[in-house]
């Protein structure tokens, strides 16, 4: 027995001691052995917020980000202000590529903190700071993000509901902003293709559906607009039923539940409404759209955005929906093109709530609302 461990046996157990011979050999790089100690201390103390945020610490330098994510859930759980789990909490959901909903965790964490500390200039400095932190640290962790600007985070869109891109930093024109590879090969030609929906509803696994959790729509209540404007999503929960029922189930499980109809039917949504040509993107899918956006997209394979002007420090990030469209099918598609971006108010107006639900609220010059009559 060494004389650290042997000193450590003549003093009373506690969380507290347990906690402390866990950082001894954490500091040596011994992770294992310190996630032994740091359990132990949670034998004494279920409800120990540093022995849950060091063992998930500890987890992730041993490359067991589902088990770090189950003790900083605990942790955050407990207490949602402790700092130092809020960065172990997001690593572990990007590392399992769940960054979407690490991501809208720290938007939603950072509403509260920073209108609590509204009054306090330097505290709110600090969690500023800190915020900017852990959205790169989100991105960095993310096995599919491969370039991301400093100072670019999500934050809650307030009353509007949502959450929008903004950056605490100057962008230059032309700057590249995030750049990512799709989650998953999931694209709106699912819903469209019969054959595609049905392969889609046999094969979709709990794994793949939680790399969709945080992106919208969120859940099958936020579907409602979408629900009601886009015409292939009006349809598609009676499409969903049938095509489960007719899927292979294991037998005497009897017709699919509606809330799995519609938990399919909201991932199915995600795919139409947040897909890339190539499929969905964790961090892009947030970009807002804007008839008169600073950013655009580059890459038909990848998600790359690009600052198209100078940005300043403080504005939201918006990317335009519509564009170039190919009037022999697609966007970029070959012969003759059309810029939808220069169709009248009401043309673009209709083109958004069709295909994404959402009203277009964001003109290309303030006296675009003078076009349209009933504004």
């Amino acid at each position: 027995m060494s004389g650290s461990e042997e000193s450590s046996a003549l003093r009373p157990l506690n969380a507290d001691i347990t906690r402390e011979e866990g950082n001894k050999h954490f500091k040596n790089g011994q992770f294992t052995k310190a996630l032994e100690f740091y359990e132990k201390g949670l034998s004494l103390n279920q409800r120990c917020i540093l022995s849950l945020s060091n063992a998930a610490e500890a987890l992730l330098r041993l490359n067991r980000p589902a088990d770090a994510f189950v003790y900083s859930s605990r942790a955050v759980t407990i207490d949602r202000l402790h700092e130092k789990t809020w960065l172990r909490h997001v690593k572990a959901l990007s590392q399992l590529e769940r960054a979407s909903e690490a991501y809208v965790w720290l938007a939603d964490l950072f509403s509260e903190v920073l209108s609590a500390s509204s009054n306090d200039p330097v505290e709110l400095e600090r969690l500023q700071d800190l915020r900017v932190s852990l959205f790169g640290a989100v991105a960095k962790a993310s096995p599919y993000c491969y370039g991301f600007t400093e100072g670019v985070y999500i934050e809650s869109n307030g009353e509007h509901g949502g959450y929008r891109v903004c950056t605490g930093v100057a962008i230059q024109s032309q700057s590249a902003v995030s750049k990512e590879k799709a989650v998953l090969p999931w694209t709106c030609d699912w819903i469209y293709d019969d054959a595609q929906l049905s392969n889609f509803l046999a094969k979709v696994t709990p794994a793949q559906v939680s790399k969709m959790n945080g992106l919208f729509p969120r859940s099958y209540a936020e579907m409602g607009n979408a629900l009601k404007n886009v015409a292939s999503l009006s349809a598609l929960e009676d499409r969903v039923r049938v095509h489960m029922s007719g899927c292979r189930r294991p037998s005497g499980s009897g017709m699919p539940s509606d809330d799995a109809v519609r938990e399919h039917v909201r991932v199915l949504g995600c795919a139409k409404l947040c897909s890339h040509d190539d499929g969905p993107h964790h961090f892009a899918a947030f970009y807002n759209h804007s008839c008169s956006s600073n950013c655009e997209v580059r890459g038909e394979t990848n998600m790359e955005i690009y600052a198209n002007r100078d940005i300043a420090a403080g504005e939201e990030l918006c990317i335009s929906y519509i564009g170039i469209y190919g009037q022999s099918g697609g966007y970029g598609g070959g012969g003759s093109h059309v810029n939808q971006l220069d169709w009248q108010v009401k043309l673009r107006k209709i083109s958004i709530t069709k295909g994404w639900g959402v009203a277009c609220d964001r003109l290309r010059r303030n006296t675009e609302w003078s076009q349209d009559p009933a504004e």
